[in-house]
């Protein structure tokens, strides 16, 4: 495949890779305290290293909050650096009672709505 048509398609050296994460945080907390958690979240974990994250709270359990994160660019790959920035945060944040980090995976072309187990880490 020629070069103009791997970057056109996001493939090879144009691979955009983000990863999977989750939190937990205690199923007594108000409205408005999840959403200052949430704010929290994006302010200190997500937008102060160059990122930006596609989440929904859990259907199933009330208390948790999972996100796709990936670079807040154009174009461009997450950093181990980063991903390891994020899970620091969240290891740091006394109101989040559990927490994964999935691996970096392709952002275009990854299978989502396969089952990615989460090893989750409980503080």
């Amino acid at each position: 495949m020629k070069k103009r048509l791997r970057k056109k398609l996001r493939t090879g050296e144009f691979s955009e890779m983000g990863f999977l994460m989750g939190y937990r945080y205690a199923a007594d907390k108000s409205e408005a305290d999840r959403f200052e958690l949430l704010e929290r979240f994006l302010e200190k974990a997500v937008e102060s290293n160059g990122l930006l994250c596609i989440g929904f709270p859990k259907e199933e359990q009330e208390n948790q909050f999972e996100a796709f994160v990936m670079l807040d660019e154009t174009r461009g790959s997450v950093k181990e650096e980063q991903r390891l920035a994020v899970a620091e945060w969240l290891k740091g944040e006394p109101e989040i009672n559990a927490f994964h980090i999935g691996p970096l995976m392709d952002a275009w072309y990854s299978d989502f709505s396969a089952e990615h187990p989460a090893e989750w880490q409980t503080k």
